[in-house]
């Protein structure tokens, strides 16, 4: 998109005056989209802080009242919010595990929220 000029000066004032604009321009926006991302990352870690914050709750709930123990579905989702940036795929045996909750468990758990239009499941790729 540089506009070429000639050995003449007054196209060569334009072109640098082009050139100019369009390096601002572009500038103008890698400064926008930066600020956006900071403000991505930052939300995300709040996020992770929130939520790590959440399982600590679980955990000493289920310790000092175990007769009363944290929903299964409430251990999956917090589980899938934990999931890293940029990644939408879980499988069901490593939601279990994070979740701390019994395979066949997950399964029907995640089938529920799956029919509550929480979460979408989709077959493995292999």
């Amino acid at each position: 998109m540089l506009k070429e000029w000639s050995d003449d000066l007054p196209d060569k004032q334009a072109a640098d005056l082009w050139n100019t604009a369009i390096e601002r321009e572009v500038l103008r926006r890698l400064a926008r989209i930066e600020a956006e991302l900071k403000g991505v990352i930052e939300r995300r870690a709040i996020a992770s802080d929130f939520y790590h914050t959440m399982r600590n709750v679980i955990a000493l709930r289920e310790r000092l009242l175990p007769a009363f123990p944290v929903d299964p579905a409430w251990k999956i989702l917090m589980t899938l919010a934990q999931t890293p940036a940029g990644s939408d795929k879980s499988s069901v045996t490593s939601i279990a595990y994070g979740a701390e909750v019994p395979l066949t468990t997950a399964l029907r758990y995640i089938a529920a929220l799956e029919l509550e239009g929480i979460v979408a499941r989709s077959p493995h790729p292999d």
